[in-house]
């Protein structure tokens, strides 16, 4: 089995072992069980080092849909380090899944190690770059009109960023309730569980404890790229599916 990403999420990969220690030597060692929620002002940046993390952001209707995962090696909490004013410090929040083991260093220290060691600054850079993208292509889902190829987008999404191939397709590998989808892709509830029971009569998926697994993503690739014109972000830049998913 393979863990299905673009990018690999090392922040210290290609950096010298005296940055990591010099890093763990002044970090806060930080231990989340699981569902407890794990935040960050800015005045800290975190290093996820064991377990897995759903972020999420906070919308002005009190809503906080998934956005993002990390996976051992990532960091979060470097986008609100990065802002020079408090008040413009962005706050991360975030669910453990599982038992969850985090570095959590003061901005000043982050900051100063990104200074002396341009390894990691780019890779910090590489990062939240992967993570402003994860936001804007699951932003993008809610300027799509039907509920199926929201939900289909969706899926294609979070399996690019957490998916493991198996034996029957890839897999979901973190435990998402029909309530997450919902608020990412802004389909109300009953509505969403419809559309699931469409995919999965159609044989693209299959749920089975709190695990979703994607059998055909080549049909929801396909149901996707009907959308491509609603998809295109400002930038000019339009969602894409890599191999082995991508449908010309």
């Amino acid at each position: 089995m393979t863990l299905w990403r673009r990018k690999d999420t090392d922040f210290f990969a290609g950096g010298s072992a005296s940055a990591r220690s010099a890093f763990q030597a002044q970090a806060q060692r930080l231990v989340f069980r699981g569902r407890e929620p794990v935040a960050s002002d800015g005045a800290q940046v975190f290093l996820l080092e064991q377990g897995r993390i759903k972020l999420r952001r906070l919308l002005t209707d009190g809503t906080t849909p998934v956005y993002g995962f990390c996976l051992p090696g990532d960091i979060f909490g470097a986008i609100g380090a990065a802002q020079q004013a408090d008040d413009d410090r962005q706050a991360i929040l975030g669910t453990a899944v599982g038992t969850c083991q985090v570095s959590a260093v003061p901005r000043e220290v982050f900051l100063a190690l990104l200074e002396s060691v341009p390894r990691l600054r780019q890779n910090a850079a590489a990062l939240m770059g992967e993570r402003l993208r994860q936001a804007t292509e699951l932003a993008s889902v809610a300027r799509m009109a039907r509920a199926d190829v929201r939900l289909a987008v969706t899926l294609l999404v979070c399996a690019r960023q957490c998916g493991r191939t198996v034996e029957d397709g890839v897999l979901l590998d973190f435990p998402m309730t029909r309530q997450d989808f919902s608020d990412m892709t802004g389909v109300g509830w009953h509505r969403l569980t419809r559309v699931f029971q469409q995919f999965e009569s159609q044989g693209w998926i299959r749920v089975y404890q709190r695990r979703l697994l994607m059998i055909d993503p080549v049909a929801l690739a396909q149901l996707a790229g009907q959308a491509q014109a609603e998809i295109a972000l400002g930038s000019g830049m339009a969602l894409s599916w890599p191999v082995p998913w991508s449908v010309q």
